[in-house]
């Protein structure tokens, strides 16, 4: 026999295997099958240890089985190559994730320090809704104004704000100091209109100076693209217009909006021609405004009409013509307007000292209740036998878009009204003697369900203290408890609050935000009112600030805000969310919540009557018609189809808000500025039979999508 087969004979008799040698090495092969899928599923030092823990152990069982002559044929050398190699693969992966973690990191501290050298001594890229401190006054103390003058339009550019061809920019002066640190310094507002994108109000910075070459930014809120050079120093000065406005020790008011209008002549623009606004000046008395004695201030207050606050047109649309003369004793809202002795003026609304008072920061906190902040009273203040409602809000309110405003009631007397009970503050609190009184009526139909039939209401409702859908209540049930409360306010006028235990469920339902840019860039999105949100993927903090890709793609740049843990992933329209937070590569921003300041029009008066099993072709042929494309159309009906099916009615009501209304209702800033938006929100209402009386349908512009485009979609749950 030669040397060979000598050898080969000795290798033959080392591999032969006993059963129990199958046994360990197939626990070994088991091992590193677990190692291998341990170590796809984590990516980073977790997942190496364990690893090297599952691998390590694997190699023990095979060099057991080697020892034994069992294994000689397969080198240990080869399994700790394979171990070593698949540790650096994962070790390779965790290191790219961290450097793409640190890049995207870099990038936002560069995008912040870039907005930080334009001046703001804290630096935030858009525009913070709210102060950061306050500036209190009690309104008594107000005696004589610190600013006087006129308001008058600045011709000329004055170069304090970064001039984007898209947008215009118009100056004004608003009187001049006439005592304090600052005398002789005039006031300045800059209106960036189109900042906003088409059809929204401007954006409003204020500014003092004393020779017209350097200024002092006196917002009391952080803005970007101003010029370095011609700021001198960022300052709270103190105003005639503070924060809020204590009216006596139960009472205050708290600042809201600079109040413009739209300007129907041509002011010369200093930059290109976009929306038209003005600073309003004019006597508000002409316009139905109500005068407010103001305690001997040099200070003007009006009352704010419903119909500069949405009215209650969505209310009595569909009702009888005796409601509809009832709404003859709304005609004031708790709104104030206050104007200072230039004509300037900011919208105020009222509301409880102490409110205010438990919200020092005067921030409004994501996913936190509008009332904390608001003219609401909760049950538990009020010391009463009586059954009430868990909390009191704005009465008669409207979906989606929340006004914190609630009615005044004219043409009451005392007789009409019972007491129930004083709140700790002071408040005195009365319902009506009469429950056939019929704002009762109108309070419950503003309450709407989840299908509407004809003459016999809605069938179901969104329960607050259950959480959940419950039976709609009839009229009869509903007031077991006392729906309405009224009170006196610092005017002697009757406040009329509302129940919200049958709120409206969600507000706006999921809408969603394409970004298409020409070329891969970073893409800052904010809204111009504050927002309550019930979604937000990824998170909105300040702002969504993200990189954009031409076909749509997203980097949310500010990943640290955003738990993906948090994320409820079972919930409709999140089911995408647990891949594009875990990758952070999102198909578009996803919010869905409330705004303040502007107020839903629930009842729109164009419209379809679509039959149940007509929905799909109508929604997808309507969708062609507005303008998106086969994707968007898409997402959008597979979220809403089954929300409208679900309703189970035969006939629905199908209307669209579009791109100038939904700017106006929730505005919004991009920056850089697209060049082409389309919004668009769906408003159904279930019907159980088709309405005799036909409706007129709507129409829609042809959209062209030109160079950064931006397409948003949404709709209203009920």
């Amino acid at each position: 026999m030669d040397r060979q087969e000598v050898l080969f004979k000795e290798i033959y008799m080392n591999i032969a295997i006993t059963n129990s040698h199958k046994i360990l090495i197939g626990a070994a092969l088991i091992l590193y099958i677990i190692g291998l899928y341990i170590g796809a599923l984590y990516i980073g030092t977790f997942g190496i240890i364990v690893q090297i823990i599952i691998l390590g152990s694997a190699i023990k069982i095979l060099e057991r089985s080697k020892k034994r002559g069992a294994v000689a044929s397969v080198d240990i050398i080869f399994i700790i190559i394979l171990l070593c190699t698949f540790i650096l693969v994962r070790a390779g992966s965790a290191w790219k994730k961290y450097n793409d973690n640190k890049i995207n990191y870099n990038i936002r501290k560069e995008f912040e320090k870039k907005i930080a050298e334009t001046i703001t001594p804290t630096p935030s890229p858009t525009p913070s809704p709210l102060p950061r401190n306050l500036q209190t006054a009690l309104l008594k103390d107000m005696t004589s104004p610190s600013i006087s003058g006129s308001i008058t339009h600045i011709d000329s550019d004055l170069g304090i704000i970064e001039n984007v061809p898209h947008y215009r920019i118009d100056y004004f002066e608003a009187g001049k100091y006439i005592k304090g640190k600052y005398m002789g310094y005039s006031r300045i507002v800059a209106l960036v209109q189109g900042e906003g994108m088409t059809g929204s109000p401007p954006s409003t910075y204020i500014f003092i100076t004393l020779d017209y070459k350097k200024y002092i930014v006196v917002d009391n809120t952080i803005k970007s693209g101003l010029i370095k050079d011609k700021i001198e120093k960022v300052e709270e000065v103190e105003s005639d217009l503070p924060d809020i406005i204590a009216l006596d020790g139960t009472f205050a008011l708290y600042k809201r909006e600079i109040q413009v209008e739209e300007d129907e002549s041509n002011i010369v623009p200093t930059g290109s021609e976009n929306n038209k606004y003005r600073l309003r000046d004019m006597y508000y008395a002409s316009l139905g405004y109500k005068y407010l004695s103001t305690q001997n201030s040099f200070l003007k207050m009006y009352s704010i009409p419903p119909q500069t606050t949405g009215g209650l047109d969505h209310i009595v649309t569909d009702m009888t013509k005796k409601l509809q003369e009832q709404t003859q004793d709304l005609k004031d809202t708790s709104g104030v307007v206050v104007q200072d002795s230039t004509g300037l003026s900011y919208s105020y609304s009222l509301s409880r000292l102490s409110n205010i008072q438990a919200n020092p920061s005067y921030t409004l906190y994501r996913r936190s209740s509008f009332s904390s902040l608001f003219l609401s009273i909760k049950k538990e203040e009020i010391p009463t036998d009586k059954d009430l409602y868990i909390v009191y809000d704005s009465a008669v309110p409207t979906n989606c878009a929340y006004d914190p405003e609630t009615y005044i009631v004219s043409n009451i007397s005392a007789n009409q009204l019972v007491s129930i009970g004083t709140t700790p503050d002071g408040i005195e609190l009365f319902t009506f003697r009469d429950t056939n009184n019929s704002l009762y009526t109108l309070q419950y139909k503003s309450k709407p369900g989840q299908i509407y039939s004809n003459g016999s209401g809605y069938s179901k409702i969104w329960s607050d203290a259950k959480q959940e859908t419950v039976k709609h209540p009839t009229m009869e049930e509903y007031l077991l408890k006392n729906p309405l409360i009224l009170f006196k306010d610092p005017w002697n006028r009757w406040v009329l609050l509302g129940e919200f235990e049958y709120a409206l469920q969600g507000g706006c339902g999921k809408p969603v935000i394409y970004l298409y840019p020409e070329k891969s860039q970073n893409i800052t999105v904010s809204f111009l009112h504050p927002m309550q949100f019930e979604t937000d993927i990824p998170t909105y903090h300040e702002n969504w600030t993200v990189n954009a890709r031409p076909d749509g793609m997203l980097t949310d740049l500010q990943p640290q805000y955003t738990d993906c843990k948090a994320i409820d992933y079972a919930k409709k329209g999140s089911e995408y969310a647990a891949k594009a937070c875990k990758e952070n590569r999102y198909p578009y921003l996803y919010w869905s919540g409330n705004t303040i300041g502007a107020t839903y029009p629930r009842s729109i008066a164009a419209g379809w009557y679509v039959k149940k099993e007509e929905i799909y072709s109508f929604m997808e042929g309507k969708l062609v018609e507005i303008g998106l494309n086969q994707k968007e159309r898409n997402d959008m009906m597979e979220y809403w189809i089954p929300q409208m099916q679900s309703k189970n009615a035969p006939y629905y009501k199908i209307s669209f808000l579009t791109t100038k209304e939904m700017n106006k209702l929730i505005p919004m800033n991009i920056q850089p500025d697209p060049r082409s938006v389309l919004r668009v929100f769906l408003d159904f209402l279930p019907l159980s039979e088709k309405p005799s009386e036909p409706i007129l349908p709507q129409s829609f512009s042809p959209f062209v999508r030109d160079g950064f485009t931006v397409v948003e979609w949404g709709g209203l749950k009920r």
